[in-house]
């Protein structure tokens, strides 16, 4: 299926990638991942100004406290330096909201979207794959895991999850995925999580938690 809206959601999904990439190698990754995470306000303001849905307490309040969740497990790696890389992370966050607000467009096919994005992006990056200088079979293999896996499966979950979860609330649990990575190198790896980064968890999936009960 091919449209406006897909077109628009394909070039948002796209967008969303490409700046997300640029963030990282401009500021820290910690700035890169709060800043992207702003995801939830972003798509309150949108469905406000779009679709005219003033947001309600429980959004506003859940958004913000996640949102400290956020700063809290990566407050010890934040800096104040990088500014394009941190405007970037930020759009990187406004278009992730888009493509989280696909599927209340007309005319939308979020699946069509994402397969589009992801043959733009490989037109895109072919250039600098080429320009690497190892071809091992172990680059292979991880870049296919990470495009079934990583990417592929995320977006097939995420497209299914949309049709029965809020915009708002699928943005909310999503945002457990910066803080799972640091978690999982902590138990295959035995690096060490702060206090504050524990508290941080224990905010972003409490508040995650709160929302989706409290709006079922």
């Amino acid at each position: 299926m091919f449209n406006k809206t897909v077109l628009l959601g394909a070039i948002a999904n796209t967008g969303m990638c490409i700046t997300f990439v640029t963030a990282n190698k401009l500021t820290t990754a910690a700035n890169t991942i709060v800043l992207q995470f702003t995801l939830p306000i972003h798509i309150i303001l949108l469905l406000w100004i779009f679709w005219k849905k003033k947001p309600n307490k429980v959004e506003v309040c859940t958004a913000l406290i996640s949102f400290i969740g956020i700063l809290c497990f990566f407050l010890d790696n934040i800096t104040f330096t990088g500014m394009v890389g941190n405007i970037l992370a930020i759009v990187s966050g406004f278009l992730y909201a888009v493509v989280f607000l696909i599927k209340k467009m007309p005319g939308s096919d979020f699946e069509s979207s994402a397969a589009l994005s992801f043959v733009i992006n490989f037109i895109i990056g072919l250039p600098f794959f080429l320009q690497e200088g190892s071809y091992s079979q172990l680059d292979f293999i991880t870049i296919i895991l990470l495009g079934v896996v990583q990417l592929g499966l995320s977006y097939v979950f995420l497209a299914k999850g949309l049709d029965t979860v809020s915009p708002v609330g699928a943005s909310l649990i999503s945002m457990a995925e910066p803080i799972l990575n640091p978690i999982l190198v902590a138990v295959f790896y035995g690096e060490t999580i702060g206090i504050v980064s524990i508290i941080g968890v224990i905010i972003v999936l409490g508040s995650a938690t709160f929302y989706s009960v409290k709006v079922n």
